[in-house]
């Protein structure tokens, strides 16, 4: 698998999007994960979530299992994204958890991956 290197570009976009609160997919053109947290996580933290998801991922089939999400996993390992950049915002609005601050978390992929039918690596 080729280097993945840190973008400014893609951390400021991914800033921006997470400073508007919204827990919703930008549409924009890079690959995207979002986290929501009604707590204090670590970069780590996050990004293990979203790498966990492969207990869930059957690479053989190229699905998730049924009832299971391994798409955060799929965008985090695909072979051909090879920039990424992130940004995280505590928010008082707009909170997914009912009320009260939240932690945003948004990381773009360039390029994109995930796409259907094609496995990640």
């Amino acid at each position: 698998m080729p280097p993945v290197r840190w973008s400014k570009q893609l951390a400021a976009t991914a800033q921006a999007w997470a400073d508007r609160c919204d827990f919703e997919h930008s549409q924009g053109s890079y690959g995207e994960n979002l986290s929501a947290r009604s707590h204090s996580s670590s970069a780590e933290e996050i990004v293990a979530s979203w790498a966990s998801e492969a207990d869930h991922y059957n690479y053989a089939s190229n699905r998730c299992a049924a009832g299971q999400v391994c798409g955060h996993y799929t965008q985090v390992v695909w072979r051909d994204s090879t920039e990424i950049g992130c940004g995280v915002a505590v928010c008082s609005r707009n909170s997914p958890f009912g009320g009260g601050e939240w932690i945003m978390a948004v990381c773009n992929y360039s390029p994109a991956g995930n796409y259907v039918g094609e496995r990640p690596y």
